[in-house]
Order: C-alpha cells, then sequence, then structure tokens
C-alpha cells in the first residue's frame, strides 16, 4: 500500500491517465529516478503526504531514507565541520548522518540484500536561505559532504512546498534548480488515500492489543468520513492568518486525529472524553471541519464491525449514505488491520450485500481499499464481480485479475 502522492510537471501530467491510479505514476516515477540515479525534487503543497510517499517507497525496496530539514541545519551541517588534524592542516568532518547512510548500505550489502541502497532526502527545501542552498549544492554537485563522498547506492531526493506556501520561502537559486529534475504533485487521490491509510502504508503497526484495536477503529472513522466528505481530505485556506492555525490534510488526519482519538478513547468519563476529542480534532484539522466530523460521527450509530466480520451475511446495508460510508469504512479497516484472509474475505460479503441493494457506488471506496490491501494468497471473491468497472477505471483490475 502507499499513501497517495504523485508525479506532475516534469514527468507527466497531474493527474493520472486513463485507467492508471496516480498513486501508481507517482511511485513509478520516483522508483525509475532512483533506479536512474536522478536527483529530483518534489513540489507540493504542505501536508499532502510528500515525506510519507519517500519513506513508504524506501521501505518497500529495503533501503535507509535519511531525512534532513535543511532548514533547520547550519550550512556546515550540509558542508562538513571544520577540524584541525594532527598535520595541523585543516579538513572537513561529516555530520552524523552519513554515517548512518554508509553503516545502512554497508549493513544491507552485508546481509546480501538486493538492491541495497538508501535516500538522503533532503525536506522543506523552499525554506532554506541561501547559504544553506548553496551549502546544499556542493551535495548536488559532487555527491560529498565534508570529505566524505556518499556511498554510489545513495539517491538523493528533494521536497518543497511552493514559495507562497512556505514559512519564510525562498525560491531555489538558479544553480542548484538546474541541477535536478522537478515533479509538481497535488494533493493524493481521497481513495488511494484510504487504501494508504488503513494499511498503515505498509509501515509495521504498534503490537496487537487494546492500542492496536482504537487506532484501527479511529482509522475507520476517519477513512468513513473522508469517503463521505472527499473534499475536505485537503483543504489549506487561501488566508495566511487562516493557513497559520489548524487546518485539514493527509498530514493532520493521519498524524493527529487517529492518534488523538485513540488515546482520547481510553478515558472512562464520558463528558470528559467528547471534550478532550473536540480539542484534540478541533486542534487538529480546525474548529469548522472538526465539528463536522464529530456531529458526522455522532450521527453515524454504527454497528461493531467485529460483529459484522463474524456474521457478514446478516448485514442490512443502512439507508443513509454517509452512513453506509462510515460502516463500510469500519470494515474494510479492521479487516485490513487484521490482515488474515478470513477477515479480508468476509469484509468482501459485506460489500456484495451492499453492492446487491444498489449500493456499489458508495461500497468502492472500500473495495479499492481491499483490493489494495490483498493478503497474500487471498482468493479472489466472487462479490469483487459487482465492481469490476470501477476498479477498471481506477487501473487496480490487473491486480483483480492476478
Amino acid at each position: 500500500a502507499g499513501a497517495g502522492a504523485g508525479a506532475g510537471a516534469g514527468a507527466g501530467a497531474k493527474g493520472a491517465a486513463a485507467g492508471v491510479r496516480k498513486t501508481d505514476i507517482r511511485v513509478a516515477t520516483v522508483n525509475a529516478l532512483l533506479d536512474a540515479n536522478t536527483p529530483f525534487v518534489i513540489w507540493g503543497p504542505p501536508g499532502i503526504g510528500k515525506s510519507r510517499q519517500i519513506e513508504a517507497i524506501a521501505a518497500a525496496r529495503g533501503w535507509h531514507c535519511e531525512v534532513i530539514l535543511g532548514s533547520i541545519r547550519e550550512p556546515q551541517d550540509l558542508t562538513g565541520f571544520p577540524a584541525v588534524g594532527d598535520d595541523g592542516t585543516f579538513t572537513l568532518l561529516a555530520p552524523n548522518y552519513v554515517r548512518r547512510i554508509t553503516e545502512a548500505i554497508s549493513a544491507a550489502a552485508e546481509a546480501d540484500a538486493a538492491g541495497h541502497g538508501a535516500i538522503l532526502f533532503l525536506d522543506e527545501v523552499s525554506n532554506c536561505s541561501p547559504p544553506q542552498q548553496a551549502a546544499m549544492l556542493r551535495i548536488l554537485t559532487d555527491r560529498v559532504v565534508g570529505e566524505t563522498p556518499l556511498p554510489a547506492s545513495c539517491r538523493i531526493v528533494l521536497a518543497a512546498n511552493p514559495t507562497d506556501q512556505a514559512t519564510d520561502g525562498w525560491d531555489l537559486a538558479a544553480p542548484m534548480a538546474n541541477r535536478m529534475l522537478h515533479l509538481t504533485w497535488d494533493s493524493p487521490d481521497p481513495a488511494d488515500w484510504i487504501a494508504g491509510l488503513l494499511a498503515n502504508w505498509g509501515q509495521p503497526d504498534p503490537e496487537a492489543g487494546a492500542d492496536l484495536d482504537r487506532v484501527i477503529e479511529a482509522r475507520g472513522l476517519v477513512a468513513g468520513f473522508i469517503s463521505a466528505r472527499p473534499n475536505l481530505l485537503h483543504d489549506l485556506p487561501s488566508n495566511e492568518a487562516q493557513a497559520s492555525g489548524a487546518w485539514p490534510s493527509p498530514r493532520s488526519w493521519a498524524d493527529m486525529v487517529i492518534s488523538g482519538l485513540a488515546v482520547a478513547a481510553t478515558i472512562t468519563h464520558p463528558e470528559l472524553r467528547g471534550a478532550v476529542e473536540r480539542d484534540i480534532v478541533t486542534g487538529a484539522v480546525g474548529e469548522a471541519t472538526g465539528l463536522e466530523f464529530l456531529v458526522w460521527r455522532r450521527d453515524q450509530d454504527l454497528v461493531d464491525p467485529a460483529l459484522l466480520l463474524e456474521f457478514p451475511d446478516d448485514f442490512i446495508a443502512p439507508d443513509r449514505a454517509d452512513r453506509l460510508h462510515a460502516t463500510l469504512a469500519a470494515v474494510a479497516s479492521l479487516a485490513i488491520g487484521r490482515g488474515d484472509i478470513d477477515s479480508w474475505s468476509c469484509a468482501w460479503v459485506v460489500l456484495g450485500h451492499a453492492a446487491q441493494v444498489g449500493h456499489a457506488e458508495v461500497a468502492a471506496v472500500a473495495a479499492r481499499a481491499l483490493v489494495i490491501n490483498r493478503p497474500h494468497d487471498a482468493p479472489l471473491p466472487p462479490q469483487i464481480a459487482a465492481f469490476a468497472t470501477m476498479l477498471r477505471a481506477a487501473g487496480l483490475l490487473p491486480e483483480v485479475q492476478q
């Protein structure tokens, strides 16, 4: 599974080609550039998941990803620290992140890992001042930090917010900009983002238990809400003062709302729990969106998804589309979180009942999430036929045919 983020200017159109998911284009483009050892910068609004996508791609390749925020680094963090040697001459010492990259690649090579490598990820470079950018220039030009060359299998990736959306933003200097390929990403496709969210973007989950159960439940709630209100996945205010506060983005939903709801669920006092949830949600995505989410959740009156997976043939689809979105997202979240074939197959039975009564379009988001997060060796369920047209349009039919 992958978080939504994708290729644009410099590597194809912003939107996905017909029958190909935006996420697939973006992942394929990044992998091609990594294979070609071409430095590149990803431009996109804050909060859309640029960093998460690069980290997920690195993890999928089994690579170490070293993230450096150049804007909070001194130039010598990038050019090397001057030191006097035993012979009285100056040398430039590389910072620790170079050692971590080198050691990670060496360890992978010793383990005989195929295609071992690493990514030096220079994030938020549009916040870097001219002296910081100048310090990065030698890394891009000579692949050297201090006097230490980067390993041959280390790749250089950068990310930046458009200058008008970056805190104290700086345009990239022409010599630096001309040394890399430029990609432009917009907000991820909501359905693809949900599929990534429900699988935690392929990253390890907490150990099984009550904590994980609460996280999975919170993921299902957020997935259900975004299914019903896709326009609220990413809504960067145009007003600078409002943009300096809380507003909804893929990052704020995934990194703040879900963890906050999971922790707040441990509070036993109902009024106190509700007040804490309100503070957390509105503090993460803003007052208007946060209250809309909380009112939406209150109105759902959801059936326990564990019961639906245990007795999927007893499912009766709610009449209201928003409740059906929430119910199916909760079922998909639990099935994907469990990761076993039985739960995944039972989730398809629930979706099949929804499709039989004319709700295949509403169930399509959950269907996409289940297809993308299909357990290894899971047989294709018969219910998938009801979604074949939608899955083909989303570029997922090849996965279905496997």
